[in-house]
Parts: structure tokens; sequence; C-alpha cells
């Protein structure tokens, strides 16, 4: 048999099970948090990619805030993963969801120095932690903000724990 763990932006993971020669088929065997999913509303992260200044492509992701109105203008909230080598990806992830439901966007992004866009990007920030790091944290929020002209800049926030607290003080 084979186990895996799968769960998405809106579903925080359950434990699927397949034999070997039917890895595709997988079966829930778990549903940990069926009442949580039955009775809240889970927002959506978007992907974005941007180009760093010297050429990178950088991966980040966007939060509306729930309920979302058009003509209003929202709070944003940029946030910054451990590490250096933490990375952001396709997950659940209680914090975006509880801010998004308290009525703030979200953006993060996987700057150089990330795991899983190889060794090159991986090392890209070896002996250069809050450098060019920083500029692509940087140029990602400001990706957000041009691409979402509803976001209120007079109420910015940030934050990240580890690496990402490192990251936060420098602003």
């Amino acid at each position: 048999d084979w186990i895996a763990i799968q769960g998405g932006f809106q579903h925080p993971g359950d434990i699927y099970i397949t034999q070997e020669n039917q890895r595709r088929r997988f079966r829930r065997i778990t549903d940990f948090n069926r009442e949580l999913t039955r009775t809240r509303s889970m927002v959506h992260a978007e992907e974005f990619w941007f180009k760093a200044d010297d050429g990178f492509d950088i991966q980040g992701w966007f939060v509306k805030p729930l309920g979302f109105e058009e003509g209003r203008e929202y709070p944003l909230i940029l946030r910054i993963h451990g590490g250096p080598a933490g990375m952001y990806g396709i997950e659940f992830d209680h914090e975006v969801q509880v801010m998004a439901a308290r009525g703030y966007a979200m953006v993060y992004v996987n700057p150089r120095g990330s795991s899983g866009y190889g060794q090159t990007f991986v090392r890209a920030n070896d002996q250069d932690w809050g450098g060019r790091d920083y500029g692509d944290i940087m140029k990602g929020l400001d990706t957000a903000l041009t691409d979402h002209d509803w976001i209120d800049t007079d109420r910015l926030a940030i934050y990240g724990c580890s690496y990402g607290g490192f990251m936060t003080s420098l602003t």
C-alpha cells in the first residue's frame, strides 16, 4: 500500500491510501476536518509570478479577504516564511485563513533561498541575507499592489517567524 497526505488551500490534509499498482486511485481514509470545512468558508490563494531584477522567476501567492466586495478597500499583510530555505506552496494555512476571515488581503512569496526551485535558487542568497532576497519580497509586494488597486496602502502590515522575523526587522 501507498499512503499520502493530501490537502489544499481550502482543506487541511487528510490521509489517502492506494495499492502500489493503482497509484492514481487514492482513497481517502480520514476526514479529520469535516466539521470545519462544512461550517466555515475558506479562501483560495492565487498564484502569481514575477521577474526579480536579475532575472530570477519568483513565485508568489495572493489572497483576497473572505467576503471580498468590489469597490471597497482592504488592508494587506505581507507574510515572510522562515528558513530561509522554507517554501510556501499549495497547502492549507490556518494563519492565512484567519487573517482573510478578519478582512485582510495577504501576499507571500518564495524569494531566492527558498526550497523547491533547485540548488542554484536555494543558494542564491548565500552570504546575502537581507539583500537580493529582501528585494524579491518587496518586488512581490509591489506586484500585488500594482495588480490590486483596491488595497489600502495606508494599512499595510508585515510579519514573519524565524528568518521571516529577521526579514521583517529590515523594513
